[in-house]
Order: structure tokens, then C-alpha cells, then sequence
């Protein structure tokens, strides 16, 4: 219907992708960042009720591409600078890595083992953006046993962390001293 060739030729810097609007306190803390340094952010979500959409970003324009199929044919037809997602299985499944992508970044949403994703959840990234350093031998170990090229891999905290914090911080003390 047209579309599709107006999503390949308009390049797009920086893409966001969330599958659910579950994620939305991983991403937070991300638009925060791009709209404090005045950086235009795309972020497409597969939920409509994803708290991005009622927010009132300057710098960062929000879309609901559709649940299901409907939003993998949007990502699998993308053009993008750097596409930053938490779902995991890019070319594995119904998401296929788009020839008009240059980077793909995946951002882990947990503190624990990468070990637990299932296969291939994460192979076909080109980076990872990692909660701690001691995931990172483990993805290695990964890369290694299945054959695959080594990512860029980053130690950037976890996002969420920081709007739990936000959170702790607005949340009144008890002043009681009674242990709990």
C-alpha cells in the first residue's frame, strides 16, 4: 500500500523498539537521556497502551506499529541508524534483521544470567548492552561455543534501576525503629 517504501527510504538515527508496554522502565531513563542532550529519537512500541504515547517528549516521537505480524512486517522493513530493542530472537523468529539497518543494539533487561534466554536469543545482535561485567564472559562463552563473531559488548548498569530509584526517592519514610 505505499508504505512500505516510504519506512525504506526515510533513514531513521536512532529507533527504539518495545514489543510490550511493560518495558517502558527500561526505556524511561533512555528518551530522558535523548531529550536532555536534544537527540531526535524514534520509538515504536507493539503495545497501544504504552505509557510512551502519552508522554510529551520534544525530541522523541512515539508510534504504535501494530501488535503481532503487523509490527514485525514494520521492523523487518525499517531503515534505521541503530535500532535499540529488549526482544530478544532478531532473525530467528517473525523478526528478521532489515537490509537497511546499520546496527542492531540489544539492552539487557535483568541483572542476572544472559545464559537464561533461549537459543540464539541474542547471536544475531551486533552489541549488547550488559547490567554487569560478569555477563560478560558469559555471552563470550556463548559466541564461542556456537561459532558466532564477537559483539560489542557494554557495561551500562540496568535502566530500570534508575526509575526504582526515582521511585524509592519519592516514597515517604517510616520513622518507626522497629526491625521488619
Amino acid at each position: 500500500g505505499g508504505k512500505a517504501e516510504k519506512i525504506i527510504n526515510t533513514k531513521i538515527p536512532y529507533l527504539v523498539f518495545s514489543d510490550h508496554k511493560r518495558y517502558w522502565n527500561v526505556f524511561k531513563p533512555i528518551c530522558d537521556e535523548f531529550g536532555k542532550r536534544g537527540i531526535d529519537l524514534v520509538y515504536w512500541t507493539a503495545s497501544p497502551d504504552d505509557p510512551v504515547l502519552s508522554e510529551q517528549y520534544k525530541y522523541i516521537k512515539a508510534q504504535f506499529i501494530g501488535e503481532g505480524n503487523k509490527a514485525f512486517a514494520h521492523l523487518n522493513m525499517m531503515n534505521a541508524g541503530l535500532v535499540l530493542s529488549t526482544t530478544p530472537g532478531l532473525d530467528v523468529y517473525q523478526w528478521k534483521r532489515s537490509k537497511n539497518v546499520d546496527y542492531y543494539v540489544h539492552i539487557l533487561h535483568m541483572v542476572s544470567d544472559p545464559l537464561t534466554y533461549r537459543m540464539f536469543g541474542l547471536d544475531f545482535y551486533d552489541a549488547v548492552l550488559l547490567s554487569g561485567p560478569y555477563q560478560i564472559e558469559q555471552i563470550r562463552y556463548l559466541e564461542n561455543k556456537r561459532n558466532k563473531n564477537q559483539k560489542d559488548l557494554q557495561v551500562v548498569g540496568c535502566t530500570y534501576m534508575d526509575s526504582m530509584l526515582e521511585k524509592l526517592k519519592n516514597h515517604p519514610r517510616k520513622t518507626s525503629k522497629s526491625k521488619t
